[in-house]
């Protein structure tokens, strides 16, 4: 990487030139697998598109390590990439994103986080997620039984 990677997350940004930004996101599909992590919502939310951006590019299975900390952008879909975020973890296969959904089921159930169990909810349903397919049904039942209306 010719640019130290701080400095290539600060030229994600979308008040950057987009040939700044392009640039940046060129340079990251590059880097190094056990920093994508710093990919995962990088600096202010200016950055994040295009963070999000260069993890789809990357893709599964380079992205596995961070498939919780992917979960978590999803706490609220109208943040800046989430919706880039939610169509890569449906490339996962279902057998291993299913473990990372049990598991961020559970952490919202704990942090009473409604919101992020109805983004959850909504990743199940895009990502079509069946009940067969969860290996702890209760977790399913928590989802099942959430009413937004």
């Amino acid at each position: 990487m010719n640019m130290c990677i701080k400095n290539l997350l600060n030229n994600l940004s979308w008040n950057k030139p987009k040939s700044i930004q392009e640039d940046a996101i060129k340079q990251l599909l590059g880097i190094e697998k056990n920093k994508l992590v710093e990919l995962v919502q990088p600096n202010g939310k200016d950055c994040w598109l295009n963070a999000a951006i260069v993890l789809k590019k990357i893709g599964y299975p380079d992205i596995e390590d961070i498939v919780f900390d992917l979960l978590e952008w999803l706490k609220d879909l109208n943040w800046p990439g989430a919706i880039e975020i939610k169509e890569l973890l449906c490339t996962i296969p279902q057998e291993k994103l299913i473990i990372y959904i049990e598991d961020a089921i559970l952490k919202a159930v704990q942090a009473n986080d409604s919101i992020w169990l109805y983004w959850i909810k909504d990743l199940i349903e895009t990502c079509q997620i069946m009940e067969k397919d969860f290996i702890d049904k209760n977790k399913y039942y928590v989802i099942k039984k959430l009413d937004f209306k």
